[in-house]
């Protein structure tokens, strides 16, 4: 990552996502957001000496998700979060899809079925591909439609980020 600009993020500190629809300490994950930068170009691992260019401006969020229970878990591949970055129009953007990016993406870790230890938190990236301006992130409970596509199903929490 280069020419980089941080934002500020606020919002819930951590936000629960349960599993098995119990929202209790002992059976649930929290979500929280490190960093969140603007960058003008992206050199995600094994790439090489090349870089990505966006169309617009990559919007890099570093996240983790921590696992609450006292025993190793994975996340249900049937119920990933899904994280969406909203305008304050209205306007929504998803996780860019460019394969590059794929082996930092949070929710693709998630689906593979990374395991997520009690004391060491699963982290990621979220990359968007959008203009710069001020944004929510917005998670979601997901779920696999018939044709293993992740939907948003319900909203559970969201971060303001302002330039």
């Amino acid at each position: 990552m280069n020419d980089e600009k941080m934002l500020i993020f606020s919002g819930d500190d951590e936000i629960p996502y349960a599993i098995g629809g119990f929202l209790s300490d002992s059976m649930v994950f929290k979500i929280s957001v490190e960093t969140s930068l603007w960058c003008k170009f992206y050199k995600p691992p094994g790439l090489g000496e090349g870089c990505i260019t966006p169309e617009m401006n990559f919007l890099v969020i570093s996240a983790l998700i921590k696992n609450r229970a006292t025993q190793s878990l994975a996340i249900p591949r049937s119920l990933p979060p899904v994280f969406t970055l909203l305008e304050e129009r209205g306007a929504e953007h998803a996780v860019s899809a460019n394969p590059a990016f794929a082996g930092r993406n949070l929710t693709r870790k998630i689906l593979s079925g990374s395991v997520i230890h009690p004391k060491l938190p699963l982290k990621g990236e979220l990359v968007f591909d959008v203009p710069e301006g001020d944004y929510s992130l917005v998670v979601s409970r997901g779920a696999l439609d018939m044709n293993g596509c992740v939907k948003r199903v319900c909203d559970i929490g969201r971060y303001r980020l302002t330039s």
